[in-house]
């Protein structure tokens, strides 16, 4: 299964970047710039994520962005995943929740398509003891984690202001209870206002 979802990303990210050599030949043409309105530089997105079997795990993240700079760009989004394990007796089930704040930059290669991303990510979890005897959870309480995020992706126009984005992103806080395995693989889907 890991390595299926290896391959299909990987065509994933061929295809777009054989799409963005044709956009990169298209950006060469001298176009006009116009004048963006302030609302023009808001962007809407987000990222959804689905396991399901032994370990089930629902992830939807939006998030709302701004063009800061030419090539920078930042915003917040809220986390929110449902988490169950099965190979706990009684099921382990629990939702994690919370914020983040991200920085984007855009590189001025291929249409401004690669970016370097850096994120800082608060997320509350439930934190469970297990008696190492009999494998069952003998206590549970809510935690906060703090993460930080960093990494690259490129982002693909897939028509007017509706762009994909591949990152790949490494936890720099990577702990035993964290919820992110590294590497952090992350495709979502951005909306132009």
């Amino acid at each position: 299964m890991r390595n299926t979802m290896k391959t299909i990303l990987c065509l994933l990210f061929f295809i777009s970047l054989f799409f963005a050599t044709f956009k990169y030949a298209e950006a060469q043409v001298e176009q006009p710039q116009k004048e963006n309105s302030f609302i023009d530089r808001f962007y809407i997105g987000g990222n959804l994520g689905a396991q399901f079997g032994t370990i089930t795990s629902v992830d939807v993240s939006p998030l709302i962005g701004i063009k800061i700079y030419k090539g920078l760009t930042g915003g917040i989004g809220f986390t929110y995943q449902y988490f169950s394990d099965k190979n706990y007796d009684p099921k382990f089930q629990t939702s994690l929740y919370g914020g983040r704040l991200f920085l984007r930059y855009y590189l001025p290669i291929l249409n401004e398509g690669i970016f370097l991303h850096a994120e800082y990510e608060m997320l509350n979890y439930e934190n469970i003891i297990i008696d190492n005897n009999s494998g069952r959870v003998v206590d549970q309480f809510r935690d906060w984690m703090s993460s930080y995020l960093v990494g690259a992706g490129y982002r693909q126009n897939i028509g007017g202001k509706v762009f994909i984005d591949f990152a790949i992103l490494w936890n720099l806080n990577d702990k035993p209870d964290s919820p992110y395995r590294n590497p952090i693989i992350r495709i979502g889907i951005n909306f132009g206002l």
